[in-house]
């Protein structure tokens, strides 16, 4: 990749969505640090009156912004490098469209690129996301044996997949008082289903570092309750932003809280089951009392700070670039297939059902 591209950033900038601030605004913040040539554009503005068509660009979107793979294909250039950001993969289908733009994806976590390579003949790149900017970093944390607050924090959906079924462990854990309280911080969506003796905390994106730093524990699962493998491979981003905020976080054990929690040598919270889970809620004062726990929080930040800083995050953007020109044309040399997406089964068992019920209709009405 040439080192006088231009870096655009493609879409509506929304401090609100986590994704954006995770890569957009901390890529942004070093670019300008670094004294990088970047923009950020609406697609509605339209991206022949804006940019030289005879310059190299370098276009960054995220994979869902239909407004901005319209406005990509709407291009006239041929010089610029366009990249898809990803986060879940809910369906192939909903890649489709940014696939036809693309010449790159980059996602949060290895297990993502797996399962994208499996459909999709393109390079594809593991770029983690990076510390929230809109947290200021912890300088130090003292933890005692009453230091056993505890929160939950997310959209209210994620909740419902992942958290319903350690409701009666966290209950019983307040009533033998192994834990002083148990907060879930989300949208007021989600407070009329919440058991009676929990506390609420509407999120909001100002508030949410002053909100989270009066708590000691996180407690976070990406267990598929729904059975989806999105819910299980689902970045562990809300870990990383318990640990830069002074909590300990304790983890499903499931693949991307698993890397972390090994990264930052918190291993010994990772819950498997309810009883995992009961039986660490049912330490915590022990630990408290017989361990340092301020030291291995202080242990675990500094590795995030190291791996997961918006620094780093630059650093692998600018390798990412340099590789994509290779790797394109490495694959233009073989065979490409074309994507062909699942279809359920069911589907086209309703499909020969109906159309069997048309050609009864048709012979009754008809007498053939």
């Amino acid at each position: 990749m040439k080192s006088n591209s231009e870096i655009i950033f493609l879409g509506e900038r929304d401090h609100r969505d986590p994704l954006c601030r995770f890569y957009f605004d901390s890529l942004a913040s070093q670019l300008s640090i670094r004294g990088k040539t970047f923009r950020w554009i609406s697609p509605k503005e339209g991206l022949n009156a804006l940019l030289d068509l005879s310059a190299q660009y370098v276009i960054n979107f995220f994979y869902k912004d239909v407004d901005a793979i319209e406005a990509i294909k709407r291009l006239h250039s041929q010089k610029i490098t366009s990249i898809g950001f990803c986060s879940d993969v809910e369906s192939y289908a909903d890649y489709q469209l940014a696939y036809e733009v693309v010449d790159a994806f980059v996602c949060p976590s290895l297990m993502h690129l797996n399962v994208l390579q499996y459909v999709y003949e393109l390079p594809i790149y593991v770029l983690r996301e990076a510390i929230d900017p809109i947290l200021k970093q912890v300088s130090d944390r003292k933890f005692t044996a009453a230091s056993t607050n505890v929160a939950w924090f997310g959209f209210s959906e994620s909740y419902q997949r992942s958290m319903v079924n350690l409701e009666p462990v966290i209950i019983e854990a307040l009533q033998r008082k192994w834990i002083n309280s148990f907060t879930v911080i989300s949208s007021q969506s989600i407070r009329g289903s919440l058991p009676a003796e929990f506390s609420f905390v509407e999120y909001g994106v100002e508030k949410f570092e002053d909100q989270i730093q009066a708590f000691d524990f996180a407690i976070l699962s990406h267990a598929p309750l729904d059975l989806h493998l999105n819910t299980l491979m689902k970045s562990p981003n809300k870990a990383i932003s318990a640990i830069v905020k002074g909590l300990i976080p304790i983890c499903s054990d499931t693949p991307n809280y698993r890397l972390l929690m090994d990264e930052v040598q918190l291993g010994s919270y990772l819950f498997h089951s309810q009883g995992d889970l009961e039986r660490i809620l049912k330490d915590l004062s022990a630990h408290l009392t017989q361990e340092d726990i301020g030291s291995k929080w202080r242990h675990a930040n500094e590795i995030v700070h190291s791996l997961y800083s918006a620094e780093s995050q630059c650093d692998e953007y600018f390798r990412i670039l340099d590789q994509i020109p290779a790797q394109m044309n490495e694959l233009r040399t073989g065979c490409s297939p074309g994507v062909r997406l699942y279809n359920p089964p069911g589907a086209e068992i309703k499909l020969r059902f109906y159309l069997r019920q048309q050609l009864r209709k048709l012979k009754r009405k008809f007498g053939f």
